[in-house]
């Protein structure tokens, strides 16, 4: 899709700052926060930042959908019900249409 810019928000205060730093010897994803830092440093402009999880609802309500699938790539052909209400008060609050 080509692309270059990634704003990446993560609710977890500690990955951001480990992520931005060295890894502990001791962290227990060891293998997974290597692979985040691989992915990081690729080609592209990534902001790492962290976000509060009250201020990104749906993106919450799908990491917890997320943790209970499979790995691998999951297409969805709309949004899942969990998220719809949030997306609703998002287009009523800021006078979206549908």
């Amino acid at each position: 899709m080509g692309f270059r810019k990634l704003l990446v928000e993560v609710d977890n205060e500690c990955l951001v700052h480990i992520l931005h730093n060295q890894a502990p010897a001791t962290l227990r994803n060891l293998a997974l926060f290597n692979e985040a830092k691989r992915l990081l440093s690729r080609d592209w402009d990534v902001q790492l930042s962290h976000i509060y999880r009250e201020a990104n609802g749906c993106a919450d309500k799908f990491a917890n959908l997320g943790y209970g699938l499979p790995v691998g790539c999951h297409i969805l052909q709309g949004p899942p019900d969990i998220v719809k209400d949030l997306i609703m008060q998002d287009v009523a609050y800021w006078g979206c249409s549908t």
